[in-house]
């Protein structure tokens, strides 16, 4: 038993002793043959941080004074020379007493410490340390921080009283030892030159190295020393990490980060990547909006590198299918954009109107061209956005109506777009969109049983002119003279240079030399489908009529030029013109109302109206004739030509003037009289003619509108007949105190329109009161009745899809035309926002793919301190350079002089290999 209990106490004095040990691991009074080291004194003479040491034989300097330690003081530049220096002291009397905290460091001279075992490098200069430190760690911890730098020019020697009241209540036995900091042979990298030893009280120890390029364990991911500091107080825990592999590894990092100007790049590359991919968007937004080819794209950023935006050599997505990405980008931001507003909401579900029109392109395939009208509660206004164009030819044999609904249905299907809340369809007016029984507008009415399909407005102001035409063959006649009067100066360069040379002879006796190079003009083209080309032709010859005449007077040896001045020079027929020349003008009015953006039908019928007024207005007045006489005169416009004018040409002409203002007005009326009751219906909205509430009119005013609302979108449910008529009597007496904004005083915007305009506006609020009314007004209000944004969308078709690019492809395409119609002007606000989206969405998108291994860059070379690849980068979604980039005997001296490994793993992205066999018109 007294053998057990004898073990039992020495076991137990081994335990104390180390416990001492490990409390205080360096030696009051260390022995001789080991060198102290004491902090760094100023010099007074010269101003220099100098070490103090003594030889054995010496007495020992007088230490300085410890000053308390300044947290937030600025690392001195000073520190620079603050290297370490040794030398072999004698230790102090014992019976001196020292205070532990201003103990001298004892560090011996092991083998490990010799500079010759590996190369060394110069220590970093305070102000570099400095900032590394201020951008890795916050001002917070920079107070709390204890560092080689910082506790050498504080004179620190411990941690604070705080810290180690801290430590005393956690009752740990491992502790953090003040001195480790000073440790040469573990907390100073003698290849970088970084005293890497960091400790920060309340959290732990980090590594600067590891901190700084967020090192990681190969095998468990560990972020210990670097993001995560270490709360193992050992001396075993600092050896262990400057022995292991990830510290070794990004020992290489820092190395070749220094040495590297390619690795330079990289980062200079890495930091402004957001602003490079913005500057290149912005420039490809520019070239898709302006409609210029795709391939100009490249040439066009070498002149902004050239032109001083030089971060753009930084930009490594060249490559044909990267640049197609990002055009493609482009176009799916807008076109998502689009569909968002279009996608039923929690609480109401968004109506909206189609425009199609189909339309042959340079590749001779049938493209459907389709817009959306919808009522904008954000903007507050009416909108219409291109949607999409597709192919109606690629899965079908005919471009029939069948085809064309199941086009429809796929892409709003794609998009998320309810069909079932399309309220009107605006086509062209051909039978395969407007047939009673297999047209398209039937056919969707089929699935949308409130659908109301519209024959355009503009195409029937087109066939009422025409028609005119057809019934007076002389006004026939006009048109075509004319257009055989723009074919002759067209097709022949010598006959339209005698056509300008006579013009500016004529302009030199009348408005001198310096006009005539601004007043000459050429003749216009008279077109049919051209709704306002009839007009300007028209008034292009009559206004140059004696230069016209004069030029067909020379060259009456063609016989088109000789018929064409026989019947030139007849009073009749230039007075015929003079006629047109002032009805014209007044079709082409209504026909720019008809061509707005987001025309309703309540603006149609007073337009309709005021040209009525207009075209007989001009017949009673007789104005064209009476100018025509005028300019017939002395001193007129026609005094010099050949031109004769009888008193019977002048009844001829007056006579023309009431049949061609007659015909027009009955042909105006009968092709818009057959409006579908609904849109008659929308003028129960106009407030101007509401009667008083003192009239007996006031209380039946409008019921027969409602009544055919309420038919049409409540076929079979009388609750809601009575419920709409219910609501009507209620809102009229609403509309009664509301008051009309000047811009329907101005004729910009019809009574009617405005009014449902601002019930769509607070329809969020009208909508507890009025329900159903709310529906209703938003379900007229996005009914399209002009069909001109498709003809506008079928012309910039043409622009984009040139002969130059006549394989272009359907999603590029789309793209292009989203971007030309619906993207924002390419300087404004919103051109900036949405760029930056696009940006996000394309570094979101797939990692590039890695470029393998690179070749051995020296046979000779064996890898010697960093046992695994190093990554020089690793960037999501970014491209760097090629490697052929990189300056490989620059990279073979820093391997030489590091020991890099042999084969370094670079990592460079690049792109798929499929994305560089796009088509080649795309980019």
């Amino acid at each position: 038993m007294f053998i057990f209990l004898v073990i039992f106490l020495v076991c137990t004095s081994f335990l104390f002793v180390k416990h001492i040990i490990q409390l205080n691991p360096l030696p009051l009074y260390p022995p001789n043959k080991r060198t102290w080291f004491y902090p760094p004194t100023y010099s007074v003479g010269t101003g220099e941080l100098q070490s103090t040491a003594r030889q054995q034989d010496g007495n020992v300097a007088q230490q300085p004074e410890a000053t308390p330690m300044h947290q937030d003081r600025p690392l001195s530049s000073d520190c620079e020379s603050a290297t370490t220096q040794s030398c072999t002291v004698e230790p102090p009397s014992t019976s001196q007493q020292v205070c532990p905290s201003q103990l001298p460091v004892a560090i011996p001279m092991h083998k490990s410490t010799d500079s010759s075992a590996f190369p060394s490098a110069p220590q970093l200069p305070a102000d570099e340390m400095n900032n590394i430190i201020h951008s890795l760690f916050s001002p917070t911890q920079i107070e709390k921080m204890h560092h080689y730098y910082k506790c050498r020019i504080a004179g620190c020697c411990a941690v604070s009283e705080a810290e180690m009241d801290r430590i005393k209540k956690a009752k740990k036995k491992d502790r953090f030892q003040h001195e480790w900091l000073f440790r040469k042979d573990t907390s100073c990298c003698s290849q970088s030159g970084i005293w890497w030893s960091v400790y920060v009280e309340e959290e732990g120890l980090y590594c600067l190295l590891c901190r700084k390029h967020q090192s990681k364990a190969a095998q468990n991911k560990s972020e210990t020393f670097a993001t995560t500091p270490s709360t193992r107080f050992k001396w075993g825990t600092l050896t262990d990490h400057v022995t292991s592999a990830k510290h070794r590894a990004t020992v290489s990092n820092e190395l070749l980060n220094r040495v590297s100007h390619f690795q330079k790049q990289l980062n200079e590359k890495e930091s402004s990547r957001t602003l490079v991919l913005q500057e290149v968007f912005h420039a490809v937004y520019w070239l898709a909006k302006e409609s210029i080819a795709n391939r100009k794209i490249l040439p066009l950023l070498d002149l902004m590198e050239m032109l001083g935006l030089e971060q753009l050599k930084y930009f490594s997505h060249r490559s044909r299918g990267s640049l197609r990405e990002i055009f493609i980008t482009l176009g799916e931001t807008i076109y998502n954009h689009i569909c968002e507003k279009l996608q039923d909401q929690a609480s109401c579900a968004q109506y909206y109107g189609l425009l199609v029109d189909d339309v042959a392109d340079i590749s001779n395939l049938e493209q459907m061209v389709a817009f959306i009208q919808y009522f904008d509660s954000e903007e507050g206004s009416l909108e219409c956005k291109f949607l999409f164009v597709a192919n109606l030819l690629e899965k079908s044999d005919s471009a029939n109506a069948k085809t064309m609904r199941e086009v429809i249905t796929q892409q709003l299907s794609a998009a998320n777009i309810p069909l079932q809340n399309l309220r009107g369809l605006a086509t062209d007016g051909a039978s395969v969109m407007t047939g009673r029984v297999n047209g398209l507008g039937a056919l969707l009415r089929r699935d949308v049983g409130s659908l109301v399909a519209v024959h355009c407005v503009c195409h029937r102001l087109a066939l009422a002119c025409t028609d005119t035409n057809a019934t007076l063959k002389k006004i026939k006649d006009v048109e075509i003279e004319v257009t055989q009067l723009w074919k002759i100066f067209d097709n022949s360069p010598k006959k339209l240079a005698a056509y300008l040379k006579v013009q500016q002879e004529i302009k030199e006796v009348t408005l001198g030399k310096k006009a005539n190079k601004k007043i000459t003009k050429r003749l216009k083209k008279a077109c049919q489908t051209r709704w306002l080309s009839f007009d300007n032709a028209i008034a292009a010859v009559c206004t140059d009529m004696p230069a016209v005449l004069q030029t067909l007077r020379e060259l009456k040896a063609d016989p088109a030029c000789y018929g064409l001045l026989k019947n030139f020079i007849k009073a009749k027929k230039v007075g015929s013109m003079y006629i047109l020349k002032e009805v014209l003008p007044i079709l082409s009015e209504l026909s720019k109302v008809f061509q707005r953006s987001t025309i309703n039908f309540a603006h149609i019928e007073p337009s309709i109206q005021l040209c009525k007024d207009r075209l007989l207005k001009l017949a009673e007045s007789k104005s064209p004739v009476q100018k025509f006489e005028k300019d017939l005169e002395e001193g007129g416009h026609l005094a010099l030509t050949e031109i004769k004018c009888c008193s019977d040409d002048i009844k001829y002409l007056e006579t023309l003037l009431n049949d061609y203002t007659a015909a027009l007005i009955n042909n105006i009326t009968a092709r818009f009289t057959n409006a579908t009751p609904v849109l008659s219906a929308m003028q129960v909205f106009d407030l101007t003619t509401i009667p008083s509430r003192q009239t007996t009119d006031f209380l039946d005013h409008g019921q027969q509108h409602i009544e055919v609302l309420a038919d049409h979108y409540f076929t079979t449910d009388e609750a809601s007949h009575a419920q709409l008529q219910a609501e009507w009597s209620v809102l009229k007496y609403d509309l009664l105190t509301w008051k009309l904004p000047e811009s329907v005083k101005n004729n910009s915007i019809s009574p009617a329109e405005w009014v449902m305009q601002q019930i769509c506006k607070q329809k969020y609020s009208y909508r507890g009161q009025f329900p159903l009314m709310t529906k209703v007004v938003d379900s007229l209000l996005v009914i399209p009745v002009s069909n001109a944004w498709p003809e506008r969308g079928a012309s910039k078709l043409k622009l984009i899809k040139t002969r130059l690019r006549s394989v272009m492809k359907a999603d590029m395409l789309n793209t292009l035309m989203h971007v030309s119609m619906n993207g924002p002007p390419t300087t404004s606000e919103a051109a900036k926002t949405l760029i930056n989206q696009c940006v996000k969405l394309w570094l979101s998108r797939k990692e590039r793919k890695k470029l393998p291994r690179a070749p051995s860059l020296s046979t000779s070379l064996q890898p010697a301190t960093v046992q695994q690849p190093i990554s020089v980068l690793e960037t999501q979604g970014t491209q760097t350079e090629a490697l052929d980039d990189m300056q490989e005997q620059e990279f073979l001296i820093a391997a030489e002089k590091f020991c890099l490994p042999a084969e370094p793993q670079l990592e460079f992205d690049t792109c798929d290999d499929s994305e560089s066999e796009s088509d080649s018109s795309d980019c």
